[in-house]
């Protein structure tokens, strides 16, 4: 009996240690449990309904930019990672763009690119960077429920 209570014991001590383990690793942030990649259509259908209403207000659309994807995935991979919407880090990505203007947009928790979108078109200053008719190209990044609209000249 001795034996087996011993046995017991050992299983629960490992199995507590291995929870415990777990829980410090998501904690840390080496297991970001929500911060998958959404699809891509995501930001596609985004990008459509941004430049529809670019169009629809006589504005050219804005053209997906490989390189502004990049800081835009990066800065929602930050917000995820950290659980904040943010637009902590705007110079550094602006002077990273290599552009002399840019625009940027954040989002949270959206279950569409069609709310998403809505949602910034009724609030004035979102609004304004999507009308912004200086704006040429864009990146666009969805990460786990974190997404960022950078657009530069």
């Amino acid at each position: 009996m001795k034996h087996r209570q011993r046995h017991g014991l050992l299983i629960a001590f490992f199995g507590l240690l291995t929870a415990l383990l777990l829980l410090y690793s998501i904690a840390k942030g080496a297991l970001p449990a929500t911060c998958g990649r959404a699809s891509p259509a995501f930001e596609e259908e985004l990008l459509e309904r941004i430049n529809q209403y670019r169009a629809d207000n006589g504005l050219k659309p804005l053209s997906r930019h490989k390189a502004l994807d990049a800081l835009a995935k990066h800065h929602s991979k930050d917000m995820c990672k950290e659980e904040t919407l943010s637009h902590d880090g705007f110079s550094e990505r602006f002077h990273q763009s290599g552009k002399r203007r840019c625009v940027e947009n954040v989002g949270w928790n959206c279950a569409s690119a069609a709310e998403q979108f809505d949602l910034w078109k009724g609030s004035p200053g979102h609004d304004h960077n999507l009308l912004d008719r200086g704006m040429g190209s864009a990146g666009i990044s969805r990460i786990g429920p974190y997404v960022t609209f950078f657009a530069c000249e």
